[in-house]
């Protein structure tokens, strides 16, 4: 086993920085020209190209011709190429697409500009996508892509083998990188892999890629020439080592990163991938990663160092015409971990973003050789994390706290809680010293009731937080504890919780209206509180700060039907929407 000092390997960024310093032309190849693919399938299938071992699966293909639009869907079968069925044979697949050649339509010689422009018009194109009412659709092919797929789908190795090979051999064969960009001529661009952790990028995409990159008669033929014209020039115009590759003529670093990296930010990218991005934040017991950054952070210093491309490559397509030009290209994949984590936050604006192709598909709607049956058998009975991992329906939350909805429904009592004893309004008033504007709930009705003893619990959130009350009293059909009304105040911008406002007519209204027998507060801001009710009104007042033994506590009491709640003003499902924000 060879062990690789990772602080010995070459910087690919910087290897191209340092020919550049060399005076090194990045024209210095253009008296050799390297054919293209005339579309992404060509490149998959044929001899010449990629030359694959594993053959494209039916919805490889889809995704292949729609993401790139390499399809004219004037001239195939148009239901079909929306949804190929997926253990159809290869070449039935390829009988019912009409794929463009170097982005013109063989039959109908549309463009792809021309063809995409006109589909959008076409009364059929509705059928297959569903815009928001805002978009300004601009006949233009995707540049994102957001696949939620099951495990065992092949979404990783898809991404890297073949459409980033695709990508590849493309920029590769450009002449003069700068120029055909309108960039400084030592501007260095950048491909990356990008994982929660190295060894999930480097054994799920890497390996894969530099597999099939090895293999490829068009790359061997490509290096083999940079080799040779080394030689030549005196100046190296190829390095690989085992997490990267630099190609100095053409201004290109290609390599892999973790998450937790610091060098994500900045850059000038033509490529990003983001290898589980629902899954960067949380493992599957929904513990928190050491040291991961947030997805959604990395995501966005990514898709932002794609920019420059974007913008050159959007004004090649407008000022020249050009049809079939190079873009810069995020690919984010991944099966979902939660209905809030970072790759359902991105498929949640897929109708808001035309550049994007959104699919969601179980591990069986991409990979013929799997089946649900099947994997239902082996993967046992818990539901939730079939639908989740193979299904890719995401659960409410990685880790909930509570798991079951019906759990809390039954837990609602209809009857008892068909009163409220109180109602209350939430005025805002500002303060002319200060200019702030203050937070002041007043109690508007009160069932008025001396007898049931009660207990009260505060929460004092001022600025950042809520500011909450629970009333809660013993529930002897059912002994335990009845939480019988809850009100909160929320801070916003520019409005802050009046925190002693709440507790001279808030707090105090209650506990002259009710037998409360007990006021339990959190330890912020509350010692004044907590020594007024002992002091001037003989409550049993107390400060408390909740440990998790108390949390482990409540559920156990919840699952025992030891607390019942009042009728919610939603459904009980969306209060389960929300990603556990505590670790486990």
């Amino acid at each position: 086993m060879n062990i690789v000092n990772e602080a010995t390997l070459p910087d690919p960024v910087e290897l191209v920085r340092q020919a550049v310093k060399a005076d090194l032309d990045s024209a210095v190849l253009k008296e050799r020209r390297f054919d293209v693919a005339k579309n992404s399938i060509e490149w998959c299938t044929s001899h010449r190209y990629l030359n694959a071992s594993d053959p494209l699966w039916p919805r490889q293909i889809e995704m292949l011709a729609r993401f790139f639009e390499d399809v004219c869907y004037f001239c195939s079968d148009t239901d079909y190429v929306h949804n190929v069925l997926v253990d159809d044979s290869v070449g039935n697949v390829m009988d019912r697409f009409c794929l463009l050649e170097h982005g013109v339509c063989p039959r109908c010689q549309r463009n792809r500009l021309e063809m995409l422009q006109e589909w959008q018009r076409d009364p059929r194109y509705v059928k297959y996508h569903a815009w928001d009412s805002s978009v300004n659709l601009r006949g233009v092919p995707p540049n994102e892509f957001c696949g939620i797929w099951g495990q065992r789908s092949g979404k990783s190795f898809a991404v890297a083998t073949f459409f980033w090979t695709y990508i590849l051999h493309r920029y590769l064969a450009i002449p003069n990188v700068p120029a055909y960009y309108r960039l400084a001529s030592n501007t260095v661009l950048e491909a990356v892999f990008v994982a929660p952790v190295k060894e999930q990028v480097k054994t799920y995409m890497w390996l894969p890629f530099f597999h099939v990159y090895d293999a490829s008669p068009w790359f061997r033929e490509y290096v083999d020439h940079l080799k040779s014209e080394e030689g030549k020039i005196g100046i190296p115009l190829y390095h690989r080592s085992v997490e990267s590759l630099a190609f100095p003529s053409k201004r290109l670093a290609v390599y892999m990163k973790a998450a937790n990296s610091g060098t994500l930010r900045g850059g000038t990218r033509i490529w990003a991938t983001l290898d589980e991005l629902g899954w960067f934040s949380a493992t599957e017991d929904g513990k928190k990663r050491a040291g991961i950054k947030d997805g959604t952070e990395v995501f966005t210093s990514l898709n932002r160092s794609l920019r420059t491309v974007r913008t050159r490559a959007n004004k090649r397509r407008s000022q020249l015409s050009d049809h079939d030009v190079l873009d810069a290209y995020m690919f984010c994949i991944s099966s979902p971990s939660s209905v809030n984590d970072p790759i359902e936050q991105r498929a949640a604006i897929a109708s808001k973003t035309p550049r994007m192709m959104h699919t969601r598909y179980a591990t069986w709607e991409v990979n013929p050789e799997e089946d649900e049956e099947t994997i239902r058998e082996e993967e046992g009975s818990d539901e939730v994390k079939f639908k989740r991992d193979y299904c890719a329906q995401p659960p409410r939350a990685a880790s909930p706290f509570i798991a079951q909805s019906p759990l809390l429904q039954q837990l609602v009592d209809h009857e008892q809680t068909t009163r409220k004893l109180f109602v209350y309004e939430v005025a805002a008033q500002v303060e002319h010293d200060t200019g702030i504007t203050l937070l002041r709930p007043t109690l508007k009705r009160r069932a008025a009731d001396k007898i049931t003893p009660r207990v009260l619990t505060v929460d004092n959130g001022e600025k950042q937080n809520s500011f909450s009350v629970c009333m809660a009293s013993y529930y002897p059909e059912h002994d335990g504890i009845l939480l019988e009304e809850f009100l909160e105040v929320a801070p916003y911008r520019h409005h802050q919780v009046d925190l002693q406002w709440c507790y001279d007519e808030l707090v105090l209204g209650l506990v002259n209206t009710f037998n409360v027998v007990a006021v339990y507060y959190d330890r912020w801001e509350s010692s004044y509180a907590v020594r007024d009710l002992r002091t001037n009104h003989h409550i049993d007042a107390e400060r408390y700060s909740l440990k998790w033994k108390d949390f482990d506590q409540f559920r156990e009491d919840l699952r025992g039907s030891k607390i019942w709640f009042p009728v919610p003003e939603c459904d009980p499902e969306e209060l389960l929407q929300t990603n556990n924000l505590v670790e486990r």
